[in-house]
């Protein structure tokens, strides 16, 4: 008990007996004993009672949290003792250090890793229905469900806007991006570089899919390789996908992602773009008219009007 108020300074007050901790030689001894202190308090709680530790927003964690985690799950594995931690896995890069923890507990027979998908249509209208408390007319949950692809996030910012100005807003309001959605995607482009988020930026114009020839021929500012590390870190850090089965073309992980570095641009700026893009197919597909007809019709139809 005498370490444990390292962490939560309020315990003292609670204990005014507590005697300071004795000082260690080194930094790691002192982490060590933290640690160990920690782990010896929730053991000995579980066996007077089970215990569920829920441990949420793990991506914003710092390095010296992930190591008390690591270090308490290798060492309750006989405890009653349940540790639930969740994350947004489009918050974490392969150079995150909680993909480094995460790697690591894999490797513990009793670490379970669960990737959870979007809500289904029927689970949105259910959460329409609580927020609002009245169900939800059928194309209002068809139309929230195909806008948001049933992610949580997003799904709540929309829900909340539209429960505050009634479901009856929800053709106007199904179609803007709530401001929160805005924020929370913006602060994830906050991470990347500048030149990722221009590249990022160039490719959404191009649409929801693109390809990685299309991207370079209208993206001079960067050599073929540079262009190549800028999209392999959106990559890393899920704003991008690979698309099954296509050779170097790439998906925006999800619509409004697109969406929202588009509402960044001027018009006059996609309007330029769009005119690039428009040459650039010309030179890469213009000797094979099927080909070069099928890339402006799939380019335009997913362009804004």
């Amino acid at each position: 008990a005498a370490d444990i108020p390292e962490i939560i300074p309020g315990l003292r007050e609670k204990l005014p007996g507590l005697a300071q901790p004795p000082a260690l030689d080194s930094p790691e001894a002192n982490r060590f004993r933290l640690f160990d202190s920690i782990t010896s308090f929730l053991k000995n709680a579980a066996q007077a009672q089970p215990l569920l530790l829920v441990l949420d927003d793990l991506h914003w964690a710092d390095r010296s949290s992930l190591l008390l985690l690591e270090f308490v799950v290798r060492e309750v594995e006989t405890c009653p003792l349940l540790i639930l931690g969740t994350y947004r896995d489009v918050a974490v890069s392969r150079r995150h250090p909680l993909a480094q923890t995460v790697g690591g507990l894999l490797r513990e027979q009793r670490f379970l890793k669960i990737q959870l998908a979007g809500l289904t249509r029927d689970e949105v209208g259910q959460l329409i229905e609580r927020a609002a408390g009245a169900a939800p007319p059928p194309p209002l949950v068809e139309a929230l469900h195909g806008r948001t692809e049933g992610n949580p996030l997003f799904l709540g910012e929309v829900v909340r806007v539209l429960t505050h100005e009634g479901l009856e807003s929800w053709p106007e309001r199904v179609t803007t991006i709530p401001e929160g959605v805005r924020d929370a995607i913006g602060r994830h482009f906050n991470h990347l570089s500048e030149g990722c988020n221009q590249a990022m930026t160039t490719a959404a114009v191009i649409g929801r899919e693109f390809d990685f020839k299309l991207l370079r021929a209208i993206s001079t500012d960067y050599t073929e390789e540079q262009l190549l590390q800028l999209v392999e870190e959106a990559l890393g850090a899920h704003v991008l996908a690979e698309m099954p089965g296509g050779v170097e073309r790439y998906q925006f992980s999800h619509a409004l992602v697109q969406e929202t570095l588009l509402g960044e641009l001027s018009t006059s700026r996609k309007v330029r773009l769009h005119a690039r893009i428009g040459e650039a197919l010309e030179e890469l597909y213009g000797a094979n008219v099927e080909a070069y007809a099928a890339e402006l019709a799939h380019h335009f139809s997913a362009a804004e009007p």
